[in-house]
């Protein structure tokens, strides 16, 4: 189980935060209405492909970039498991999206290795302070953070998010880290709908905002819950109506830096989302159960924003971004997001 940390300590909406965002939302913007789908960050480390949906699905540690100007992470006893397929999974996501509804999801890919950088860390554990390094994770944050204020510019306060992993515990099932504990996740009803949890929660804003009025622990294990969605679909998954908490003696992912940092868990943040952990038995493993468990995901987040949002995909493509289907990458060089970071 990874810890939470209190992500106030590193990240600040300060004003200058905000002015800073926007310019590259608008850059980004401008990229996105002159040239193609896909911005490339230097060196083609990091890869954003604009969507018009209002999800955001980002993918850190299925990179197999390994070059030899970024030495070995070796600080602070890193974690240096590539999370197999995931940047395929994450680009057959990306295809049933669009054969699903006619439009692309955001996605933010890492293709360095996580032998040389975490995009899921802090920037001094992620890159442990090579310069080429804190520039591509400079990058791979900034392309969310654009990507998720894009989306919001047509569906305001209704964008999901979603860190895509894939775990390898024993248990052949999605682990959903909402930022909850596992021992968190054992308590009652009554006490996960109590405010110091809600709080604690990367769902937050949809506690506070889904049409149905549903409770913090209806939407994290009830009939609707995005788990119970997926078990349903035939990916069992935890927490859901079928499977509450993780149990004793297990292990589980509650979700890390990428899902404190750009969920409703931030204040003044309306998005809201889930770090997704893939197992690998029937979803990552082959490309027949990757592109199975992508349809599947698919339809289900579909019904997911309809149920709790009533989000309709029906006009997605006049959402902000190209609508084109056919993917031009491109290399923004020197990129919107390096530039950004360093007026910081």
């Amino acid at each position: 189980m990874l810890n939470k940390t209190d992500p106030t300590s590193s990240f600040t909406l300060t004003p200058g935060y905000l002015i800073r965002s926007a310019i590259l939302i608008a850059c980004h913007l401008l990229f996105y209405q002159i040239h193609s789908q896909t911005i490339y960050g230097e060196n083609n480390y990091i890869e954003y492909s604009v969507g018009t949906l209002p999800l955001v699905i980002s993918v850190p540690h299925g990179g197999n970039l390994s070059p030899d100007d970024i030495p070995t992470r070796t600080c602070n006893s890193p974690t240096t498991v590539t999370d197999a397929n995931t940047v395929e999974l994450g680009r057959l996501i990306d295809t049933a999206f669009m054969n699903l509804t006619g439009c692309h999801p955001h996605m933010i890919y890492c293709h360095l290795r996580r032998t040389k950088i975490d995009c899921n860390r802090p920037i001094g554990d992620g890159t442990c302070g090579n310069i080429t390094a804190e520039k591509a994770w400079n990058e791979f944050q900034d392309f969310i953070i654009a990507a998720q204020k894009g989306a919001q510019n047509h569906y305001e306060e209704k964008v999901f998010y979603i860190d895509l992993h894939g775990h390898g515990h024993a248990i052949q099932r999605l682990e959903l880290g909402y930022l909850l504990s596992d021992n968190e996740l054992e308590r009652t009803d009554a006490i996960l709908n109590l405010s110091q949890y809600i709080s604690n929660s990367s769902i937050k804003n949809l506690v506070e905002s889904n049409v149905h009025n549903l409770s913090h622990a209806e939407l994290l294990r009830g009939q609707n819950a995005l788990g119970t969605l997926l078990g349903n679909a035939g990916f069992p998954a935890v927490p859901s109506e079928q499977d509450p908490f993780p149990g004793t003696n297990t292990s589980y992912f509650s979700g890390g830096y990428n899902t404190q940092m750009h969920t409703s868990y931030i204040p003044d943040n309306p998005v809201n989302g889930v770090q997704l952990e893939c197992n690998f038995t029937n979803v990552r493993d082959t490309y027949t159960n990757r592109k199975r468990f992508a349809d599947s995901l698919a339809s289900v987040i579909s019904k997911y924003l309809l149920i709790h949002q009533n989000i309709s995909f029906a006009d997605c493509s006049t959402a902000t971004g190209t609508t084109s289907d056919k993917v031009f990458p491109i290399r923004v060089f020197p990129n919107p997001a390096s530039d950004f970071i360093r007026l910081i």
